[in-house]
């Protein structure tokens, strides 16, 4: 297997975009299950007391080495001020193997503080902002388990061991901040816009940045704007667009999820049912569908996404669960905290 043609073909493929293969957990079709990735500010952003987000990812089903993702979050207001401001904190685990030979790992620390704004003295106008600033601090490592005089490869193909990490281990250490922006005008409508920045401290030494290069350090641009719009008491629109913008490329992710309520009212512990849809566009001719289910406090979903001029990519299949516990009297003026979609 170590001297066949296709994985010969696909080790020199992959590790030389090792920096697009890092950047995959921006990626995920089911963002809203890793808000974390998206922006710092995002932390805490929530009706109730604890959110618990966990999402795996499993790709290039079709190629020799399938990627296979695994991301779990945990977040929670910490602090909360008598004018309805807070301060929330939390936490990122994340692991990427392709194959046997290569994996990563990466530990975030995630804060944020929230300023809420625009509400009246009793809090049931519905009407408000929230202003957020984050921060993220982490460590991350990048490792290769590979023997690389057990691969052999044609004479024309030059291959040069330390860049392509055979063998070796590289770790560093991860600074990212972000803004946003959230309002709710009103009982039908919310939106959120927000903007990030990952790896800002990435070392200016031109070797160490071919190095960073190719373990994903490039400094990444993230730009997001999403809304909910109930259209009527039982169905509702959260349109969201992502822009991402690292090293010499790139991305966008384009589309809407469409949630159906299946029942009028609450039940006896006020919960409503729900279905969710979703379509979703990515650069490369890439679509994407989702589909979940939420009961209380739980929603569970599946999504998978393919490309058309690809047909024997293969594609990619994520599963999620997220529980968010409720909150206590105490913090029920967050009900109308806007946009908790991210």
């Amino acid at each position: 297997m170590m001297n066949s043609t296709p994985f010969r073909m696909f080790l020199v493929s992959a590790l030389f975009t090792g920096s697009q293969l890092m950047a995959q957990d921006i990626h995920f079709t089911q963002f809203d299950a890793a808000p974390l990735t998206l922006n710092p500010a995002f932390t805490g952003m929530f009706n109730g007391a604890v959110r618990v987000s966990a999402i795996y990812r499993n790709q290039w089903v079709s190629a020799t080495m399938p990627y296979n993702t695994v991301s779990v979050s945990v977040d929670a207001p910490v602090v909360t001020f008598k004018n309805g401001s807070y301060f929330a904190a939390g936490t990122q685990l994340m692991r990427d193997n392709i194959g046997d030979g290569f994996n990563s790992f990466s530990s975030i620390a995630s804060m944020a503080f929230h300023k809420l704004f625009g509400y009246d003295s009793s809090r049931i106008s519905l009407h408000g902002c929230d202003l957020a600033i984050g921060f993220q601090a982490g460590y991350a490592q990048y490792a290769s388990g590979l023997n690389a005089s057990n691969l052999y490869f044609r004479n024309d193909i030059y291959i040069d061991h330390y860049y392509l990490l055979l063998g070796n281990t590289v770790n560093y250490y991860l600074l990212n901040t972000g803004i946003s922006f959230s309002q709710t005008t009103g009982s039908r409508f919310n939106y959120t816009i927000g903007a990030s920045a990952n790896n800002i401290n990435q070392p200016k030494d031109e070797l160490l940045k071919r190095q960073n290069e190719l373990s994903g350090l490039d400094k990444r641009y993230t730009g997001i704007a999403g809304a909910n719009w109930l259209v009527t008491n039982r169905v509702t629109i959260s349109p969201s667009v992502i822009y991402i913008t690292f090293s010499t490329r790139e991305d966008y992710i384009a589309g809407s999820e469409f949630q159906y309520k299946l029942t009028k009212h609450p039940n006896a512990n006020g919960n409503i049912p729900s279905i969710f849809l979703g379509g979703w566009y990515r650069t490369g001719n890439t679509g994407m569908v989702t589909a979940a289910y939420a009961f209380g406090r739980l929603r569970i979903g599946i999504s998978r996404d393919f490309r058309s001029d690809e047909p024997n990519y293969g594609g990619g299949f994520e599963v999620m669960a997220r529980y968010i516990a409720p909150g206590s009297k105490k913090s029920s003026h967050r009900k109308a905290i806007p946009c908790n979609r991210f």
